[in-house]
């Protein structure tokens, strides 16, 4: 991943469901998104 360009890690991102095609993180990874049922609980 170290050698990869900026827009191959995008697109990376993009396939793992994190961003979207423009960029914006997908709701899960949002701050405002809803928990996680794994992630720790505030």
């Amino acid at each position: 991943m170290q050698k990869m360009s900026t827009e191959e890690l995008l697109q990376l991102a993009v396939r793992a469901g994190i961003y979207t095609k423009k960029g914006k993180l997908t709701k899960p990874y949002r701050k405002n998104g809803e928990p996680s049922a794994s992630g720790p609980s505030s």
